[in-house]
């Protein structure tokens, strides 16, 4: 089968998730091109569109390649662009089935919450016309029908996937006790409350990793306190051996996530995840089986929750992560899934 996928590769969680399911499909045997802001991987055909302010210019250039392609399937990863909104004259001019994958989620009080359930409600005129609608969760499901009035059978749910053989336990378990952020620099990452919450702990380490608008606050922590270590944005090899190597793995986000891409990395690593339950994180995370849950967004439930995870037996937690990610999220399996709603439409 000849698919084209269409995802913006410089965002987190969605870039992810585009290029693992896009490898899986080619390890598969599939004919499997990218169009894509940003380089993608060697072994994938990528396309650059170039769209960073010539909108009208890029549209020509995705027809044209849409054109050229004359692919089976089209996959639209959203959010991508101002393209998210062309997906009637996509289908209208290729005369080829649409599916899109919905990577945000609507809901929540905060003001980020609010904007992406604003984009989804003006989306949603789009996506009616789309052949089928992936959500990453069943709380994205749930509220994009709430919001949209997109007909049930076009809603399914199939999960974000993560690659086991890359993403495995090492041998590099860290003695002490060592907590671990991954994720976007920004407010609704939590980082601030991660950060008053860990002052709270009188010991243990905490090791950030990422990018973005919150690069200086964290530089700023690890120079105050000697137990934060700032890594910055980081290659596959290092995000595996820290996540590998942590105690536990701290996602503090506040707004409604999707899906929540760092706990099955982690949990796929044999360390198990800390979340606050929010969005779909409480679909991924069976707390005090696989990973642990926190259910108040407060600096004081973080860090009773921190110790409290500190005093379980968090290799078999690891264990059964690890056993979890095998059974459910194995790029393996989500490719599966996702080919049988290709082959229901070609």
């Amino acid at each position: 089968m000849k698919i084209v996928m269409i995802a913006d590769l410089i965002l987190g969680g969605e870039g992810r998730h585009a290029l693992g399911l896009s490898e899986e499909l080619k390890r598969q045997g599939h004919d499997v091109e990218i169009i894509s802001f940003e380089k993608g991987q060697d072994s994938l055909p990528y396309f650059n569109l170039f769209l960073s302010y010539k909108v009208l210019l890029s549209k020509k250039a995705l027809f044209r390649l849409l054109e050229e392609k004359n692919p089976d399937i089209i996959h639209m990863h959203l959010p991508f662009s101002t393209m998210d909104f062309l997906v009637e004259e996509i289908k209208r001019k290729t005369k080829k089935p649409v599916v899109c994958t919905i990577h945000l989620s609507p809901g929540g009080r905060s003001i980020i919450d609010s904007v992406v359930t604003l984009y989804l409600k003006k989306l949603s005129p789009s996506l009616k016309h789309s052949d089928k609608i992936i959500c990453v969760s069943k709380f994205v499901k749930t509220h994009l029908k709430r919001i949209s009035g997109i007909s049930e059978k076009k809603l399914l749910v199939i999960p974000n996937g993560v690659d086991v053989h890359k993403f495995r336990p090492q041998a590099n378990k860290s003695r002490d006790f060592r907590m671990l952020f991954v994720g976007r620099l920004s407010p609704e990452k939590g980082l601030s409350l991660l950060f008053k919450s860990f002052g709270r702990l009188g010991e243990g380490k905490l090791c950030v990793i990422g990018d973005g608008p919150l690069k200086s606050k964290c530089i700023r922590e690890a120079v105050k306190n000697k137990r934060v270590e700032f890594l910055g944005r980081v290659n596959d090899e290092a995000l595996i051996d820290n996540y590998s190597s942590a105690s536990v793995v701290v996602v503090p986000s506040t707004w409604q996530e999707a899906f929540g891409m760092v706990s099955i990395e982690a949990m796929a690593c044999g360390t198990p995840p800390l979340a606050f339950a929010v969005g779909g994180i409480p679909e991924v995370i069976d707390d005090g089986c696989d990973g642990f849950l926190v259910k108040k967004q407060t600096p004081e439930a973080l860090s009773r929750r921190i110790n409290e995870a500190r005093a379980s037996d968090l290799v078999r937690i690891g264990k059964n992560g690890r056993k979890k990610v095998l059974r459910m999220y194995d790029w393996k399996i989500i490719a599966k899934e996702t080919l049988k709603v290709y082959q229901s439409l070609a």
